[in-house]
């Protein structure tokens, strides 16, 4: 089962998934029964078990599913993570700018979006691999060059500099954070985030380990 439930502790309905053809070959699950209204400037987590539909309600958020009935309405403007964290063969700083020239880019909300995503701790830690080139580190190619929470991070921080400098109304997370490498790295993460996201509109995806 899929429970969505608001951070400031108001619950809503369990929700399910069905194959629509009724079979097992098809994999084809679609979440039916969604009575879903989120305030501007809420947050929300959304919690449960591996498969149980968490990604495809994220997805749906920003029209990367087929819509088979009911009425959805979204800001214009949205900053999406998917659950595989997209990276180019590029620097940390070309990954979070995603195409935007250094004439336009706005260099505060840059390194808020590095303070808010945490990697400025690694590229502050002599002992890290960020801290010689900061954030003209390379990449690899799929991110191979950073571990899988700097990879989370860099995406992260491409969600914030969207919101921060690009105007965006809602920023959604399909489990950006379960990459995040320590657990003191996610706490800073989340205090953070929350400090730079007050203001906009954010759902996050989260799985339940315990239910998993």
């Amino acid at each position: 089962m899929l429970l969505l439930s608001h951070f400031v502790g108001r619950f809503l309905p369990n929700l399910t998934c069905v194959d629509k053809d009724d079979t097992v070959e098809s994999r084809k699950y679609h979440p039916v029964g969604i009575d879903l209204h989120i305030a501007a400037g809420e947050l929300v987590l959304v919690s449960g078990p591996v498969a149980c539909g968490k990604s495809t309600l994220l997805q749906s958020l920003v029209g990367n599913t087929e819509q088979l009935g009911g009425k959805l309405e979204v800001p214009a403007s949205v900053a999406f993570q998917p659950q595989s964290p997209i990276l180019f063969d590029q620097t940390i700083r070309a990954n979070i700018l995603f195409g935007i020239s250094d004439a336009a880019t706005d260099e505060a909300a840059l390194q808020e979006a590095l303070v808010s995503s945490t990697l400025s701790m690694d590229m502050d830690d002599p002992e890290s691999t960020l801290h010689e080139k900061r954030e003209q580190t390379g990449c690899g190619q799929g991110g191979s060059e950073l571990s899988g929470g700097q990879q989370a991070r860099v995406a992260l921080a491409r969600c914030m500099y969207a919101a921060l400098a690009g105007g965006s109304e809602a920023v959604i997370l399909d489990g950006g954070l379960s990459l995040v490498d320590t657990h003191p790295v996610t706490v800073a993460l989340l205090r953070s985030f929350a400090s730079t996201c007050r203001w906009l509109t954010c759902a996050i995806g989260l799985c339940n380990a315990k239910q998993a």
